[in-house]
């Protein structure tokens, strides 16, 4: 329903059943702040479009050539193409162009397309990090730096352990995903223990722009800030590498409370008793590599409860009251 400054209609067809504009008039709207396109110049012809750039094929090198109504940056539509037309000056004087390379300009008019007053960065070509995750799958981030096959997730991560190789480091955490995981827990119905991947100490995430420990974040979602309560767990699996969220293993209480669970022979709705635990650990062998891998599967299996449970016991990360 668009009327071009000519008087002639734009009459192209209307993909969305709510929208009078084509794709092609949103464009322009979205590219000139919100703009009414009615009014804006018609579009050109393949032919007017292709005699437009060659003006700027053919200008001499010291008078700028302007593109349209000078108004914005133009973009053009070029064998099929969506383009800067300063690109498709170049296209069109048949120069070859690296993929990915950039036409920078040389003078200060921004909607110039003289030839002479453009050059073609091919150090911004884009370039992605080599470096191969504990996944198998290449981290494939942008490289911005030329002369880094990094990105600068992984020279993050190199520089925070002293310079280390970050090839074979885990994929840093989908946010999203672990807002998915926490919500879950929040509303769990399982009386499974829930626990986060990716972490060798108690799981923390930042929420609500605070940094706090997982099972916190899981109670406020779920009951609203429990002010100066700690959340304590019901469950065995809340401490060391465990860190068990879900909310059915959850409960409120001071930190005196807290000290007391953590010393208790027997948490509430343990797995494992305090003589069960000093058994594991009499018995425990740890593996010493491929040709010796211990017994603590075996003892997993034994006492229905999981690998990393076993070791935990083992190295006295959890019930460390105990003695042997």
């Amino acid at each position: 329903m668009v009327v071009f400054a000519d008087g002639t209609t734009c009459g192209k067809g209307v993909k969305y059943k709510r929208n009078v504009w084509c794709h092609s008039c949103k464009e322009w709207s979205r590219s000139n702040g919100g703009a009414d396109p009615n009014g804006r110049a018609p579009r050109r012809s393949a032919v007017q479009l292709r005699r437009e750039l060659q003006r700027g094929v053919s200008a001499e090198p010291g008078v700028c050539v302007i593109f349209g109504d000078g108004s914005t940056d133009p973009y053009v539509s070029l064998a099929g193409e969506s383009m800067t037309a300063a690109r498709a000056v170049w296209t069109v004087a048949g120069r070859d162009l690296p993929d990915g390379a950039r036409i920078m300009r040389t003078c200060q008019t921004p909607v110039c397309i003289n030839i002479h007053h453009t050059v073609v960065r091919s150090d911004t070509v884009e370039r992605f990090c080599i470096v191969v995750l504990a996944d198998g799958q290449p981290c494939g981030k942008p490289v911005s730096e030329s002369r880094k096959d990094w990105c600068a997730g992984c020279r993050a991560w190199s520089n925070k352990h002293a310079g280390a190789d970050p090839s074979g480091r885990r994929r840093w955490v989908d946010v999203d995903a672990r807002l998915d995981q926490l919500k879950a827990a929040a509303y769990a119905t399982t009386t499974e223990c829930i626990i986060l991947d990716g972490f060798t100490d108690r799981p923390t995430v930042i929420w609500e722009g605070v940094h706090m420990m997982a099972a916190r974040a899981v109670w406020i979602i779920r009951n609203g800030d429990p002010d100066d309560h700690d959340v304590l767990h019901r469950c065995s699996n809340g401490s060391g590498a465990h860190g068990c969220i879900n909310i059915n293993h959850l409960k409120l209480g001071d930190h005196a409370e807290n000290m007391h669970d953590r010393n208790s022979t027997e948490s509430f709705h343990s797995i494992l008793t305090g003589k069960q635990a000093q058994e594991i650990r009499r018995q425990w062998v740890p593996g010493t590599g491929s040709l010796h891998r211990g017994n603590t599967r075996d003892l997993a299996e034994e006492y229905g409860v999981s690998v990393q449970t076993i070791r935990e016991v083992g190295r006295s990360a959890t019930w460390r009251h105990l003695h042997n």
